[in-house]
């Protein structure tokens, strides 16, 4: 059977998880196109699958029913209903949030290796962007406090299938977060540009450093830069900043560099 009809009852519940309030009531989130719907199903948290005709039979697809998700087949009106792209391109997962993944902070769970706190990143495709790049350094852990919803279709997209892999641990506060980590013995040094920041590279960045990525435009606040145990920055030959999905993927490089 083909849904064809927008106002199918699970079309319009669905069609409302570009809205962050109802991922969090529905605990669902988007995973748009081939790719992310593959990564999806080797993760094992799709709820459903929508797809067109042609994709009905793919390995997507019967991965997906192997590990116990719903195919349903509808019509490229009813995917152009739920997506959030413009162009869709013919499967949507329909995804379980990862609570083993992204967790938030008193929940439990132990911590390790290396840290990046982001401090107020509100960009989804900024955040997408550094889950993508916390992977490819060697899976880094993010602290997280007023950032960008994890499972935005837009975070989601960025990340091209890290959101999956990548473990985030929200906290109230910023504060609360360099709290925690320098209780777990991490050095917490936030990325600044002023007079008493020390070049990237100058310090030896190791396992137990946590560094601070402020947000888009306005830096790390104040009072966390106060809570600091260093600043470092990023040299340049022009211009004014680097955007924070770009410093934060230069100063992960250089967390990851000593271990090759």
């Amino acid at each position: 059977m083909i849904i064809t009809s927008r106002q199918n009852p699970l079309v319009v519940r669905l069609s409302k998880l570009s809205d962050r309030k109802h991922r969090k009531s529905e605990r669902l989130f988007l995973a748009e196109g081939v790719k992310l719907a593959a990564e999806a199903a080797a993760s094992g948290v799709v709820e459903y699958l929508l797809v067109t005709e042609e994709h009905a039979a793919s390995p997507v697809a019967k991965s997906v029913e192997a590990s116990g998700g719903e195919v349903i087949t509808v019509s490229v009106e009813v995917l152009e209903k739920i997506s959030t792209e413009s162009a869709p391109q013919g499967m949507i997962a329909v995804c379980r949030m990862m609570d083993d993944v992204h967790s938030v902070y008193g929940n439990g769970g132990s911590f390790y290796g290396r840290i990046l706190i982001l401090d107020r990143v509100r960009d989804p495709g900024n955040l997408g962007t550094i889950l993508r790049s916390a992977e490819a350094f060697g899976g880094v852990r993010l602290f997280v406090s007023g950032c960008a919803d994890i499972y935005n279709p837009k975070t989601v997209r960025g990340s091209m299938g890290a959101v999956f892999r990548v473990n985030t641990v929200e906290f109230e506060t910023t504060e609360a977060a360099v709290t925690a980590a320098k209780a777990m013995g991490y050095r917490v040094l936030g990325a600044a540009l002023d007079d008493t920041a020390v070049r990237l590279g100058e310090y030896s960045l190791c396992g137990d450093d946590a560094v601070i990525i402020g947000t888009e435009g306005k830096g790390i606040a104040d009072d966390v830069l106060k809570m600091c145990d260093g600043k470092l920055y990023i040299p340049m030959a022009g211009g004014e900043s680097l955007n924070c999905s770009v410093a934060a993927s230069v100063i992960m490089w250089e967390m990851f560099k000593g271990e090759l």
